[in-house]
């Protein structure tokens, strides 16, 4: 097992140290070591390099900082395709993801920010955009990308009758031209000020699939991906490997500063073929693969290993409870109100789902740019609780809310197949017994629990849904919501988010709409699912995975060298 510590000082002298005491024996080695931590000016802990000694001391890797050469090992499950439009298997999208570039790209917030395209504007009637193309790209195969690529791209996703996963993304788009051969003008229906973010998209090469109908994605063509981002497709061998090579003429190569080094710091990355995740797991135990997802409800295991590195993310799955508009109690504002003092959404998390859910109250991650907080607007509060339900003609009998003799009791409907959702219920109903409310948990199949959704027979629910890659919350507050929910400055505000270009001013309006939103409380939100990725120690740099995007900024990982010029 290796240890790390980390150090933020010069390394002329302590590099000297550490190779002398290799050549120690062990006990006298440790006798050494001591007696000069005690007495020599040795780095404190909070300094930012890292030294790995392996057990036994044999090699020594010094982080001082990035450096390059040296493959990463990743994995994916057996490809479809590796046309990144069409593929819909999630681990290959994610590779292909190395080899192509959008006109823009996704940051850990989800801002969309350039990439191929270095600016944009916007019409003042919002209905055209305009896209500057970043000038001297080249594909890999060395053809030079322009604004026809685009147009290509986007017209293949919309026109093609083979379905792509990113269609939905272009729903709005009216048309798309190329004025000249940097620019590219889109003409929306309606308009939306998130189309950058829409634009999130893999562009592919006009001249390599032009006349493809994509039947046939298994072809040549499509299993040899030609892309303008940072790694280069080598070769690709069935039910084994996928290995991509740096882009050595990368456009976004920047040298590091006084360095001759340039993006991507990796010679290479490897992708295993396996069958399932499990088997990759099982390889990453060994050794042999260096990054792999985890599966769902599993990264607590990983989260005291000192071997590894785990980084978690908020995932696009949102869980809420559902209340019923017409039933007597629960289309009082002030009733809900008094619920979602009674339920401590921390806690709830902390408890059932430890490290995988992160709190929330709407359908916006909360790592999210428009909001960026993770801060709950309601504090648990009983007291408060119980004085709204005492307003409303409740007095506590025996523990029991009760009014006109009849207890406060409602049902709580649950998915039977969802085992978590189920644990969470019967969190939600421990909590709630706390303020006098008795809860009934009734769990039904996935069908019944439609059924009885769409007809109106259930008091609660706790569903949850997807939400859409923009924080566009229309689905769940606007017009035809599940709830039949209806405010109009609610309808007025989610109208000028969708004009309104100025990012602060943006924020501003979605705070507004919180606000309002916590107010009417149509629903109450509980939590987003998490998800992590675990990576082997060796490698270095910015780790931060998102849910649109799980190897962000991997150009810009490195592995330090051993003293002998050998990777670990």
């Amino acid at each position: 097992m290796k240890r790390i510590f980390s150090h933020k000082r010069n390394f002329s002298f302590k590099n000297r140290f550490l190779a002398m005491i290799r050549f120690f024996p062990k006990t006298l080695t440790l006798v050494f070591l001591c007696v000069s931590l005690a007495s020599c000016s040795f780095p404190m802990p909070g300094d930012d390099i890292d030294i790995i000694l392996n057990e036994g001391g044999e090699d020594i890797v010094i982080d001082q900082g990035p450096v390059k050469g040296g493959t990463v090992r990743l994995f994916s499950t057996n490809p479809d395709t590796l046309n990144p439009l069409y593929t819909k298997n999630r681990y290959v999208r994610d590779v292909l993801w190395l080899v192509y570039e959008g006109l823009v790209r996704l940051d850990k917030n989800g801002r969309a920010v350039p990439c191929l395209a270095t600016s944009w504007t916007v019409s003042e009637d919002r209905l055209e955009w305009t896209f500057r193309l970043r000038d001297r790209v080249y594909w890999h195969d060395k053809k030079p990308f322009t604004a026809d690529d685009v147009v290509y791209t986007i017209k293949t996703i919309r026109e093609n009758t083979v379905d792509s996963i990113y269609k939905v993304n272009l729903s709005n788009l009216a048309g798309v031209t190329a004025p000249n051969k940097n620019t590219v003008k889109i003409k929306l229906v309606e308009p939306d000020s998130f189309l950058p973010e829409l634009l999130a998209i893999p562009i592919i090469p006009k001249h390599k699939h032009d006349g493809d109908d994509f039947k046939n994605l298994r072809s040549s063509r499509n299993m040899t991906p030609v892309g303008t981002g940072p790694f280069v497709f080598s070769s690709f061998k069935d039910n084994s490997l996928i290995r991509l090579e740096a882009y050595k003429n990368w456009w976004d190569g920047k040298r590091i500063k006084d360095s001759d080094i340039t993006l991507p710091y990796l010679d290479a990355i490897e992708v295993a073929i396996l069958p399932t995740l499990d088997d990759a797991l099982a390889k990453f135990q060994t050794g042999e693969i260096d990054v792999v997802p985890v599966a769902e409800n599993t990264g607590n295991k990983y989260s005291y290993r000192n071997d590894l590195i785990i980084r978690r993310y908020a995932d696009r799955e949102f869980d809420y409870l559902l209340m019923n508009p017409r039933h007597s109690l629960l289309k009082n504002a002030d009733f809900r109100k008094a619920l979602v003092y009674s339920i401590d959404k921390n806690e709830l998390v902390n408890s059932v789902l430890p490290g995988e859910a992160m709190a929330a109250d709407l359908p916006i991650s909360p790592e999210n740019w428009v909001i960026n907080t993770g801060i709950i607007s309601y504090v648990p509060d009983s007291a408060e609780a119980v004085k709204i339900l005492k307003k409303l003609g409740y007095t506590n009998k025996d523990g029991v809310m009760v009014r006109n003799n009849a207890p406060l009791a409602l049902e709580l409907l649950v998915n039977s197949g969802n085992g978590s959702r189920i644990k969470v219920a019967e969190n939600i109903k421990k909590q709630l017994a706390e303020v006098g409310i008795e809860i009934q948990i009734k769990a039904v199949n996935a069908s019944q629990l439609k059924y009885a959704i769409e007809n109106g027979y259930y008091d609660i629910a706790l569903i949850g849904c997807r939400v859409p890659s923009v924080p566009d919350i229309s689905f769940l507050y606007g017009t035809g919501n599940i709830s039949g929910y209806s405010n109009p400055e609610v309808d007025r505000l989610l109208s000028e988010i969708k004009l309104e270009h100025d990012a602060e001013k943006k924020k501003m309006l979605f705070s507004d709409l919180k606000r309002i939103i916590n107010e009417d409380i149509p629903y109450i939100g509980l939590y987003f699912k998490t998800n992590a990725i675990i990576y082997n120690k060796r490698i270095k740099g910015d780790m931060s995975p998102a849910y649109h995007y799980i190897y962000n900024d991997i150009a810009q990982w490195y592995i330090p060298e051993s003293e002998d010029g050998k990777k670990p």
